[in-house]
C-alpha cells in the first residue's frame, strides 16, 4: 500500500479494544486501522532497529520508523497493551470482561489469529 503517515495505538473504552491507527498528517484522515488481537506481542516482531512487521488478516504489514526511539517506544506500548494469553483464548476474554465490570460487553477475538499461533505461525522462518 505504501502509505505514509503518524502511527498511534488507541484504547477505545467504548468498543473494549486497542487498535493501531495510521493518519495522514496532513488531513488527519485515517488511512489504516489493526485491532490489536490475543497475543499480539508476541506477532510484532523488530526486524532491523527501524522496521517492524506484524500479521494481518491475509497480508504482513510492516512500519518503517524514522528514528530507534520511536520504534522502541511503540514496541513498548505494544508490550503494555496487548491483550495476553498463556492459557486459553477464552480465558482472556472472561478477564477482561470481568475488569470492564460487566460481562455482557463482546470482546472481539480474531479466531483466525487465535489458530495462528496455536498452530505455531511464524513469520520469520
Amino acid at each position: 500500500m505504501k502509505i505514509g503517515g503518524i502511527i498511534c495505538l488507541v484504547v477505545d473504552r467504548r468498543l473494549h479494544s486497542r487498535f493501531l491507527r495510521v493518519y495522514d498528517i496532513n488531513t488527519s484522515e485515517l488511512l489504516f486501522q489493526a485491532e490489536l488481537y490475543v497475543n499480539f506481542h508476541r506477532n510484532y516482531r523488530e526486524l532491523n532497529d527501524y522496521f517492524y512487521c506484524f500479521p494481518h488478516e491475509k497480508i504482513l504489514v510492516g512500519i518503517q520508523y524514522s528514528n530507534v526511539h520511536d520504534a522502541s517506544c511503540f514496541r513498548n506500548l505494544i508490550q503494555t497493551y496487548s491483550f495476553k494469553c498463556s492459557g486459553k483464548i477464552s480465558d482472556v476474554v472472561k478477564d477482561q470482561q470481568s475488569k470492564l465490570g460487566n460481562p455482557s460487553y463482546g470482546i472481539s477475538r480474531p479466531l483466525t489469529f487465535e489458530k495462528k499461533e496455536h498452530a505455531g505461525w511464524d513469520p520469520i522462518t
